[in-house]
């Protein structure tokens, strides 16, 4: 069987969901998807989200504007980060409504 890293989605879905203080199974049941869906995309098993996916788990989070546009540009794969704004940079680390 062939191993795969998390992809960059991935691992900001365990981030988010950590500093959350959710286990799998919680986020999950609040964002109506199910526990596997949840472990396949940290893992890396599905390398990117459907977008109702991705909607499920913003509202999941509770995420603010800002962060929902952070968050959707890396269920794209896109770098969200500007290279010509550095506010844009500094705007574009992840905050958490949990933290």
């Amino acid at each position: 069987m062939v191993r795969r890293e998390p992809s960059e989605f991935g691992k900001l879905l365990r981030q988010y969901r950590l500093a959350a203080g959710l286990s799998q199974d919680m986020l999950a049941e609040r964002a109506t998807l199910s526990t596997r869906a949840i472990s396949d995309l940290e893992r890396g098993a599905r390398r990117s989200p459907r977008y109702e996916t991705v909607e499920l788990l913003i509202s999941a989070f509770e995420l603010s504007p800002r962060e929902q546009a952070f968050f959707r540009a890396h269920a794209r794969g896109e770098d969200s980060t500007s290279a010509e704004d550095p506010d844009a940079r500094a705007s574009a680390q992840p905050l958490l409504a949990y933290a």
